[in-house]
């Protein structure tokens, strides 16, 4: 592919229309709805400096081809609850969006990384590779690897389709208040190193035992490292039985190839909760609203609850989000989960 220098990129060029409606009604419940249609041209993506060149091997942005998307975005609201001591408002928001690659001017596909693509027919950035199908085995019946698929397949993307929140704010006993939020995504795909060091280093217990089942152990960059107190009571099976035929057969999930690293990674987080108290009554009672206007006080948490298809790191890019690393997880930890005590002062 022909590249352009740097000082001869051009910014992408965006057209887009959006169709939406605003609805109330029985002054308890709201809807908001946009429907929306992009289509994007001199699309600014890496692209990698070939071998031939000479060059140290680096990536640099071009301008290719074009993309086409569209999605909407909801937001429902509700407040059954609202008196003068109590008051309770309930949001629910439900995004979609999903896009197709349309062309790529001279080349047919750029290779971003860990088998994220840019190629015609996909999403953008969609992880496109080879899938391990069965076990092979040689002569003796012993496990030597697997048969992958002739054709790469679509396995996802790093972008989900479908994300959204809730929340839910609640006033009561006129000076409480209690607010609770969460946050999901689906078909949210992400690529996991650190897997990938987990089975290179025979460190994964159930990958571990079965390739000591296999006798495939050493197999891999670390040396295999006996830990009596895991490896007690697993003895090799013997080559060509029933038993050795189903360990090779469970064995493929654990192959080092780049479709085995790629995680359905869609969660729900129950992001925040927090309990609030008005004091600014107080204030009042013993004639402090001329220095103070507003005091409250409370507590909250972050990060209260989490699940995912994934546990080990769902919400983490290796190199800080940058889009041909997206949804990597690398040497990185989940959010912690903290609690927080606040006061909150108008003056």
């Amino acid at each position: 592919m022909q590249s352009k220098g740097n000082n001869e990129i051009k910014p992408e060029r965006i057209k887009e229309w959006e169709f939406g409606l605003d609805l109330e009604f029985l002054n308890m419940f709201s809807l908001e709805f946009t429907h929306w249609r992009q289509n994007a041209t001199d699309l600014i993506v890496p692209s990698r400096t070939s071998p031939s060149t000479g060059f140290y091997n680096y990536t640099y942005p071009v301008n290719v081809g074009s993309i086409e998307a569209w999605g909407f975005e909801t937001l429902f609201q509700i407040n059954p609850i609202k008196t003068r001591d109590y008051d309770l408002n309930v949001s629910f928001i439900w995004n979609y969006q999903t896009n197709e690659v349309k062309e790529l001017g001279e080349t047919e596909e750029i290779l971003l990384s860990n088998a994220e693509v840019m190629r015609p027919g996909l999403p953008k950035y969609e992880f496109y590779t080879y899938v391990p199908l069965s076990p092979r085995f040689d002569d003796n019946g012993k496990y030597i690897g697997v048969n992958l698929s002739t054709e790469r397949v679509a396995l996802g993307n790093p972008v989900p389709d479908h994300s959204g929140s809730v929340s839910i704010n609640f006033r009561f006993l006129k000076h409480f208040n209690l607010y609770a939020s969460g946050e999901w995504a689906l078909n949210n795909y992400m690529f996991s190193d650190a897997l990938n060091r987990f089975w290179n280093y025979n460190t994964h217990v159930p990958q571990r035992l079965l390739a000591i089942q296999l006798g495939y152990h050493n197999y891999g960059a670390g040396q295999f490292i006996p830990i009596p107190e895991i490896d007690e009571g697993t003895v090799p099976l013997t080559p060509g039985t029933p038993e050795y035929i189903q360990a090779a057969w469970d064995y493929v999930q654990y192959e080092r190839e780049e479709a085995n690293y790629v995680k359905d990674a869609s969660y729900f987080v129950f992001r925040e909760l927090s309990l609030g108290y008005n004091l600014t009554d107080l204030l009042d009672k013993f004639l402090l609203n001329r220095y103070i206007k507003t005091l409250n006080m409370g507590v909250s948490v972050r990060n209260v609850w989490r699940t995912s298809r994934y546990d080990l790191g769902f919400e983490v890019s290796a190199d800080g989000g940058r889009s041909n690393y997206l949804s990597e997880d690398y040497n990185t930890l989940q959010h912690p989960r903290t609690i927080s005590f606040w006061t909150k002062v108008g003056l």
